[in-house]
């Protein structure tokens, strides 16, 4: 559930290049990434939440690690990207497929049945236990866990 959230509520950052492309004022654009910024910060949390209960903890430094660099690796190939494809087919055509695209990727994800029916593990738990540091060094196993 949390998956497929995050999914959705980042599919709300499609406006914005719609309405650039169709020269929309600027405060109609300006409110659509306020509320696509709002989105994407709520789908993160989401996302971080989901990986931190699926991920077992041994392999979740790994996968943040592989999710991370991902991340940061495609967008400045997109930006790349962009530049010479306006060049070559518009600036519309550019940002409409581009919002089209995100769109259209976002609805492939949450169609996939494992990622719509996945929910949550455990229970939160009621209050959490926090080591405390002192005089003597905490243990070697917890040292290296903060």
């Amino acid at each position: 559930m949390f998956v497929a959230a995050s999914y959705l509520l980042c599919g709300l950052s499609a406006p914005s290049p719609f309405l650039l492309a169709f020269a929309v004022p600027a405060p109609a654009i300006a409110a659509s990434e306020a509320v696509a910024g709002l989105c994407i910060g709520v789908s993160g949390v989401l996302y971080e939440t989901t990986l931190q209960q699926q991920i077992p903890r041994e392999a979740y430094g790994r996968v943040a690690s592989w999710d991370w660099m991902g991340s940061t690796a495609l967008r400045p190939i997109g930006l790349a990207v962009a530049g010479p494809l306006a060049a070559a087919f518009g600036t519309r055509p550019v940002l409409v497929g581009g919002a089209a695209f995100t769109v259209a990727s976002l609805l492939c994800l949450v169609a996939v049945p494992e990622v719509r029916s996945m929910r949550s593990v455990g229970a939160v738990p009621s209050s959490i236990e926090l080591p405390l540091v002192g005089a003597e060094p905490l243990p070697e196993d917890q040292a290296l866990e903060m």
